[in-house]
Parts: C-alpha cells; structure tokens; sequence
C-alpha cells in the first residue's frame, strides 16, 4: 500500500515535492488536492496586494495576459486551467516542476514552447519571503507575458538557439547560457518598458512582491 502524502503545498516544506526529487522525477503532475486553505490563503492575498500595482507599473501586455489567462483571484490555479487559456494564444504551455531545471532542459522546454513551472507556493504568514520560485511567481509575473505572441516566439528562439550550440565546446556553451540568462531576467522577465505617453513601465520580474515595486 502506497503511504498517503501529507496535505499542503508550501514551498520549502512539501512532502509531494521531496517525494518527487528523492526518486528523480523533475516533470511532475499537479496534485491539486493537496492544496490547503493556507496555501490558497497565499494566492489570494498576493494577488489581492499586486493587483493595484499591476495597474500602475504593469505594461499593457502584461495586463492583456492577466485578462487572457482568467485567474482565480482566490484560488491556487490548475495549471490545466492555465494551459486552457494560453495555449491557443501562443502554443505555450506551463509545465509542472519539482524544483531546479538545468540549463540545457529549460532551454529544450523554451524550445518546445513549454514554460517550467513551480506547484509550490510561499507561506501566508511570510509573503515578502520567496526561498525558490513559487506558482504565484511563475503563473502570475512570468506567464501573462507568454500570451503575446511576439514574446513567446522570442523565448522560442532563445531555447533553439541554446539547443542549437548545446554540443559546442563547453566556454562557448557557458557564455551562451550567461547570456541568455541576463537577457532573459533583464529584458524579458525584468526589463523597463515605455508606454504610450513614455511611462517606464516594468515587466514581469519585479511583479511578484509588493517590495520588489518600492525601490
């Protein structure tokens, strides 16, 4: 008889989660059951807190993408539900993780329009502190922005060319990959956009805390 997995997906302190990396699963499913009413707690007071910042620092890509996606404002998303939504925009799909990706699979995922996604989510009573990503940081500052096309097709072209040079000899696969993480965390994830009337406005990296807009 298989033992019954403790309730509860927070981040640090999942059993589901250290299940899966004791036996080396990395693609995992989302067993949304476990989900507690604490961890749903975290969803809707961190969407509840960002919601307003979103409105006065996000890009309107960004903004389109929360729209598009439909997100529970109360509830842990189903990352089905998600892919529902994202996937006829752009073929994007996140994919559930049990933690750490290496380079080369995160960039075979890009290349496959696959986005990793962490299941776990931070502590209600710690909202400030994120020890690893979490689902409210993938899904809600990282994903809306893979529902434009233009940006989706960049994130591919990031992984193929990865990919591509995988086989390279290794200094030209580790600048490679420096590269494309600074670009990646600066201009795609993190980058300053101008709106309209000239705004600088951020995009998805600082969305995911409130102290992460006040600098």
């Amino acid at each position: 008889m298989e033992a019954t997995i403790a309730a509860g997906l927070t981040t640090t302190e999942a059993a589901f989660i250290e299940e899966a990396r004791a036996h080396g699963r990395l693609f995992i499913d989302q067993p949304y059951e476990l989900y507690s009413a604490e961890n749903h707690e975290a969803w809707a007071r961190l969407y509840s807190r960002m919601g307003p910042r979103w409105q006065c620092y996000a890009n309107p890509r960004f903004l389109e993408g929360i729209a598009s996606l439909r997100l529970d404002p109360w509830r842990v998303p189903r990352l089905t539900d998600v892919n529902r939504f994202l996937c006829p925009l752009t073929g994007f799909e996140a994919k559930a993780v049990a933690g750490y990706v290496p380079a080369f699979r995160f960039f075979d995922c890009l290349r496959n329009r696959q986005f990793p996604t962490t299941i776990t989510i931070r502590r209600a009573d710690r909202l400030d502190y994120l020890p690893e990503p979490d689902i409210f940081h993938d899904i809600a500052g990282h994903v809306p922005m893979h529902t434009d096309r233009h940006f989706a097709d960049t994130l591919v072209r990031f992984g193929e060319c990865a990919t591509r040079l995988w086989n390279a000899p290794a200094g030209d696969v580790g600048r490679l990959t420096s590269i494309l993480r600074a670009m990646a965390r600066f201009f795609c994830f993190g980058g300053v956009w101008l709106d309209a009337r000239g705004t600088p406005r951020r995009s998805e990296g600082v969305r995911q805390r409130p102290v992460e807009l006040l600098w």
